[in-house]
C-alpha cells in the first residue's frame, strides 16, 4: 500500500511541478507545498468535516498562487 502511495505522489508532483508552464516564479517550490497541503487536507479530511478541510485548502492555494 505504501508504495502505491508514494508512486501517486510522485506523479501529483510531477503535475503540480507544471506550475512551471504557467509561469510561476519557483514552480518547484510550489509544487511542493502544495503536495504538503493536499496531503494534509486529505489527512484533516479524515479527521475533521470535509467541507471545512476543503474551503481551507482553496483559500491557502489561492494565496499562494497569489502571492
Amino acid at each position: 500500500m505504501r508504495r502505491c502511495v508514494a508512486e501517486h505522489r510522485r506523479w501529483f508532483l510531477g503535475v503540480l511541478r507544471e506550475a512551471d508552464a504557467a509561469g510561476h516564479p519557483e514552480p518547484e517550490d510550489l509544487a511542493r507545498t502544495l503536495l504538503v497541503l493536499r496531503d494534509g487536507a486529505m489527512a484533516g479530511g479524515y479527521l475533521d468535516d470535509l467541507g471545512d478541510v476543503a474551503e481551507t485548502l482553496r483559500k491557502t492555494t489561492e494565496r499562494l498562487l497569489d502571492a
